[in-house]
């Protein structure tokens, strides 16, 4: 985050040597005061004096942050191309994986990736940072998708993304109530309309009189 080195207790910007406790094996107590990348790196000597010519090093990082996910397919699968998409992301040990279920509205029912039960079933998306999850909706309902993301830290995302999105083939329906023979006027044309899954969004009128064509 800042390229500073441990002295023990304080950062400061030269590098400083520090004793382990033991040999064979060895430790030295450590409590990450930031979230971000460390490399460590250490060198033996020997009891008569010569040390090692080139020190190992190791990285780690320190990520208590879950990741985050979004769920990109949304709105009406009319233009639908085959697969549910999102993205996710991780700032510092990155995504590893992300899981998604997905519920019909019309019994409840979760994808398992080919068939459709009662349980809660969480499907691995391919990808990460852009996840997709194969998907050709067979029933005229509405659909809510759920995406949870994991980072390589095992961080679980805490709050999952989710979308909503309706198959709906089926034409919408409408009719005129105001027909025949009228000796006064009601003050407007009226008319009622319907569709089964995600509902009317206008309907347009067209009026022709018949006195002048």
């Amino acid at each position: 985050s800042d390229g500073l080195y441990y002295g023990g207790t304080t950062w400061g910007s030269g590098p400083t040597w520090l004793a382990a406790s033991g040999t064979s094996s060895w430790t030295m107590p450590f409590a990450p005061p930031v979230e971000t990348a460390y490399t460590v790196t250490s060198r033996a000597t020997s009891n008569c004096g010569s040390s090692q010519v080139t020190p190992s090093v190791g990285t780690f990082t320190y990520d208590t942050t879950p990741p985050t996910s979004v769920v990109a397919t949304t709105g009406c699968s009319n233009v639908f191309g085959g697969r549910i998409e999102g993205a996710a992301s991780d700032t510092l040990s990155g995504v590893a994986v992300v899981r998604v279920a997905l519920q019909r509205a019309s019994d409840g029912y979760y994808y398992s990736g080919s068939t459709w039960g009662p349980t809660t079933t969480w499907i691995t998306a391919s990808g990460t940072t852009a996840w997709s999850v194969p998907f050709v909706p067979t029933v005229e309902t509405f659909y809510t998708v759920t995406s949870q993301a994991t980072d390589r830290s095992g961080n679980v995302q805490s709050v999952p993304g989710t979308g909503r999105f309706a198959h709906d083939l089926t034409q919408p329906q409408s009719s005129i109530t105001a027909t025949n023979c009228l000796d006064s006027w009601p003050g407007a044309i009226r008319g009622a309309s319907s569709d089964a899954v995600s509902g009317v969004a206008y309907v347009q009128l067209k009026l022709q009189r018949s006195t002048d064509g």
